[in-house]
């Protein structure tokens, strides 16, 4: 094979690598992974490494071993276009996921592989363009032993996790930028345990080059209104700290309803502020010069549109094209955004099941809510109108109802036609939209040159197409 020219060895051990990716196997046994090629002759390793480093896959475990070996060169990271990172803790020893006679805390767990982790890609040889993307995750309870993960499920064993929340630590500014980050996810697939909101916008804000954003955090802290407060704070004054290079962000917060419907939550918002914290500096943060796509979703109010109150902040937004946000059943003043249905009340003749959770709206599970409230359907899209007449480059405004699939605002501004696509839809909710939103969104479509015919109804498979 070496008398092979190099792009046809470059074809073949690429077609090895696709096959073994898949889980394919060829029919005399299963594929050889094509790194093992690498050892037949030198005359190949320039031809596999760009395919064996293309992606990476780093643990606790892991990441110190291809350090101490010094696999990672520079030549090998020039590769690079994907890196997994998975922050299996101590606690999942008994998975066989970390070593049985590690002591170390959680914390110093996660610190330890995010700075030898920062200190790798920050070796990442820079180039024209930003061009790795970067993923990282808590590995979930699933990974537990099944025997023990239905113990705690059953409620027979508590969790050895619990629920936490993994913090960098304060010298987290000594970390070094990494300008070939392109685009920087975190997953939550730990009920458990998960990272600090705050934390990974600290991380975020080293990722000098930046693209795009994906966050999937948490917003589930019930048991401590102050500490949830604080952790949204935080992260709302973080935002203002992301680089100035994000083209498209997309945040999903999650939270879960309280289980007793009839319990109403009380407000977070701060005594001396008029609006949410979050959604006003999620509302800045879309605002940027340079912002394409902007996504976000969770317990937001209507003021990530527009502010509740005349204020000095700018109402533009100069190049935003895309503006979905979907919102929760219960909004940051505590208002629930479903009710009662009084045309068809519901009626529970038992008394609701208790759930065994001492935490206020979680001991029952009493579920009575099942119709959209109009009056915050109106509010919110009131002030999706007014934002989107500001966007001069407007292609999408979306408004949802998270856990309402078929309902919800759509306005789409479609090119080379003169009508735009507005939707207003719900099954079986049919939305009741006030003369004053009709009113705003006609202003949208004649701000843009636009023909207005909206369609509101609860039929979505006749809606027109967009």
């Amino acid at each position: 094979m070496n008398r092979l020219p190099p792009e046809i060895l470059s074809k073949i051990f690429t077609l090895i690598n696709n096959k073994c990716g898949s889980g394919e196997s060829y029919e005399e046994g299963i594929a050889t992974p094509v790194g093992t090629f690498a050892h037949v002759s030198r005359q190949w390793q320039h031809l596999i490494e760009p395919i064996t480093f293309r992606e990476l896959h780093f643990t606790a475990n892991k990441l110190p071993v291809a350090e101490n070996g010094n696999y990672l060169t520079p030549r090998r990271l020039s590769h690079v276009r994907k890196v997994y990172v998975d922050f299996t803790l101590p606690v999942h020893s008994q998975a066989g996921l970390t070593d049985v006679d590690d002591e170390r805390d959680d914390e110093t767990v996660f610190n330890g592989l995010v700075k030898q982790l920062f200190g790798v890609l920050a070796r990442i040889p820079h180039r024209g363009e930003p061009c790795v993307v970067l993923e990282i995750s808590i590995p979930s309870l699933r990974y537990l032993p099944t025997q023990t993960f239905m113990q705690i499920m059953l409620g027979e064993e508590s969790s050895p996790i619990g629920t936490k929340c993994l913090e960098l630590d304060q010298d987290w500014n000594l970390l070094p930028d990494l300008p070939m980050i392109a685009e920087f996810a975190s997953e939550m697939d730990s009920e458990m345990v998960f990272f600090d909101p705050y934390s990974i916008s600290r991380l975020t804000s080293k990722m000098t080059r930046l693209k795009k954003v994906m966050w999937l955090l948490s917003d589930a802290e019930k048991e401590d209104a102050d500490l949830r407060v604080r952790r949204r704070t935080d992260l709302a004054q973080s935002l203002e700290t992301l680089p100035r290079t994000v083209e498209e962000f997309n945040l999903y917060l999650k939270r879960e309803p309280p289980k007793d419907q009839s319990f109403n939550p009380p407000s977070i918002i701060p005594l001396h502020s008029v609006e949410d914290i979050l959604s006003r500096e999620l509302r800045r943060l879309s605002q940027r010069d340079g912002m394409h796509v902007f996504r976000a979703a969770g317990s937001i109010d209507s003021t990530i549109f527009w502010p509740a109150e005349p204020s000095d902040d700018p109402t533009v937004w100069p190049t935003l094209e895309t503006f979905e946000i979907d919102f929760l059943e219960v909004l940051p003043s505590g208002e629930w955004t479903v009710m009662e249905d009084t045309e068809e009340p519901y009626e529970d003749l038992e008394d609701p099941p208790a759930t065994g959770i001492n935490i206020p709206g979680e001991e029952f599970a009493n579920q009575i809510r099942f119709c959209l409230d109009d009056q915050v359907i109106n509010r919110f899209s009131l002030a999706a109108a007014r934002c989107a007449r500001c966007m001069p480059k407007v292609k999408a405004v979306t408004l949802r109802p998270m856990n309402w699939p078929r309902g919800g605002i759509g306005f789409r501004n479609q090119p080379d036609s003169p009508r735009a696509c507005l939707m207003m839809t719900g099954e079986p909710y049919t939305p009741k939209p006030t003369q004053e939103v009709l009113d705003a969104w006609l202003q949208v479509t004649k701000a843009h040159g636009l023909k207005f015919d909206p369609y509101i109804g609860n039929n979505v498979d006749k809606m027109p197409r967009c």
